[in-house]
C-alpha cells in the first residue's frame, strides 16, 4: 500500500493529510496557537486511522514558506526524519503562497488578478500576486503592513484590512492537487524572505 502524506505547519495553526492509493484522505487540521506541538501526535493518529505506517509512505509534500520560521523548520525536521525511516521516500517542497492561491481557485475562484497576504510579523506582510489561473504574476516578497494593493487582496482574518477579501487557512489536502504542478516544486528548504533580527554567535 503506497501513502502520500502532505504537510503545512508554515502558516498560523498546522494541516497534515494520508492519501491512500484509493483516493481515500486522513487529514487533521487546526488553528489554534502553538498546534505545531501536536504533529507527532497528529500524525500518528493517522497513521493509526489510516492502518499505514511511515514505512509505506512514497512521497511529503511539505509547504517550505514564506511563513512561520519555526513552523518551516518544523515540518522539514519531520520530512527528514521520516525519510530516515524509509530512504526511498521523496521529500517535494512547495511554496506556500503557491498552496493558498490554488486553494482560493479550487474554493472561490477569483474574476481575475488577485494578490495574497499573510503575516510576516514585526508589522509586515508576505505578499505575492497571481493570475486568475494560479500563476505567479509577481515573485513573493516580504512588505510593509502599510504596503497598498491596487488588485483585489486576499488576507487570513486577522490580517483584514478595508476592501480586503477573507482567506481561509491552508488545507494539506491543497498540496496534492498543487503537486501536479511540477513547475512549482521546490527543494525541501526554507524560504525565508524576511532579514533575520538576530546575530549568530562569534
Amino acid at each position: 500500500m503506497h501513502t502520500r502524506l502532505a504537510l503545512d505547519c508554515s502558516t498560523t495553526g498546522l494541516s497534515l493529510a494520508l492519501q491512500m492509493d484509493s483516493g481515500e484522505t486522513f487529514a487533521f487540521t487546526t488553528t489554534e496557537a502553538r498546534s505545531s506541538d501536536l504533529l507527532p501526535t497528529a500524525l500518528q493518529s493517522l497513521f493509526t486511522q489510516s492502518a499505514t505506517a511511515a514505512a509505506n509512505l512514497t512521497h511529503i509534500y511539505v509547504t517550505t514558506g514564506p511563513g512561520s520560521f519555526t513552523g518551516i523548520r518544523l515540518g522539514l525536521a519531520v520530512a527528514e526524519a521520516l525519510k530516515m525511516v524509509n530512504p526511498a521516500l521523496a521529500i517535494i517542497g512547495l511554496p506556500t503562497l503557491h498552496a493558498l492561491a490554488a486553494q482560493l481557485i479550487a474554493t472561490t475562484p477569483p474574476q481575475g488578478a488577485f494578490t495574497l497576504v499573510t503575516d510576516a510579523a514585526g508589522g509586515q506582510l508576505y505578499a505575492q500576486t497571481f493570475t486568475a489561473e494560479g500563476d505567479a504574476h509577481t515573485a513573493a516578497a516580504c512588505v510593509p503592513a502599510t504596503t497598498s494593493f491596487t488588485i483585489p487582496v486576499y488576507a487570513s482574518p486577522l490580517l483584514m484590512r478595508a476592501g480586503a477579501l477573507p482567506m481561509p487557512p491552508l488545507s494539506a489536502h491543497t498540496l496534492f492537487t498543487l503537486a501536479h504542478q511540477t513547475s512549482v516544486h521546490l527543494p525541501p528548504q526554507p524560504v525565508y524572505l524576511k532579514p533575520l533580527t538576530y546575530k549568530l554567535a562569534p
